[in-house]
């Protein structure tokens, strides 16, 4: 079985630019992280450890009580990713700005 180690979420611009996000992470569509304040500046440390077999979808959003959930982004893993140590991706949907580093494990 392959792992997906999420260390980090770097938040460099929330979704509105006026105060926090309300984050949460979503792998293979099960809540895996949040839902966390995160706010401009601010990094978050997790090392979520997360199983999957040959590739695994993550999704980070921010929860909006008032309206529908705002998606920040998406990113793919794959089997093929292991032992090739830590990785960024950045994602700026809804005009945010955060940064996922991970890593995947075989």
């Amino acid at each position: 079985m392959t792992k997906l180690v999420i260390h980090s979420l770097v938040c460099n611009e929330t979704s509105d630019g006026m105060g926090a996000d309300d984050i949460f992470i979503n792998f293979q569509g099960i809540r895996v992280w949040g839902t966390t304040l995160v706010d401009a500046g601010q990094t978050h440390q997790m090392e979520a450890e997360l199983d999957f077999n040959v590739r695994g979808r993550v999704d980070v959003w921010e929860f909006d009580s008032g309206s529908d959930n705002d998606h920040i982004g998406t990113f793919w893993v794959n089997r093929s990713q292991a032992g090739t140590g830590e990785r960024s991706v950045s994602l700026t949907g809804d005009d945010s700005d955060y940064i996922i580093t991970y890593e995947v494990l075989s």
